[in-house]
């Protein structure tokens, strides 16, 4: 339904590989949840954000968006 209504999805609460998996099948555009981190102190986030986009490969697209 998102996907024809040209609406960006979020996947809220993803914790396990697998959950990441089926929602990237699925073709859903951003996640978020205990998987990726848990909450921080917003002084600790610019720091892990940094780490975490100098460990991350080259971003691929979940899905081709046609249109």
């Amino acid at each position: 339904l998102a996907e024809r209504l040209n609406v960006t999805t979020v996947a809220e609460g993803v914790e396990t590989p697998g959950e990441h998996s089926v929602l990237q099948q699925l073709g859903c555009d951003h996640l978020q949840g205990f998987l990726f981190s848990r909450p921080m102190p917003f002084d600790e986030t610019i720091a892990w954000m940094r780490d975490r986009a100098a460990k991350a490969s080259p971003p691929t697209p979940f899905r081709r968006r046609i249109g």
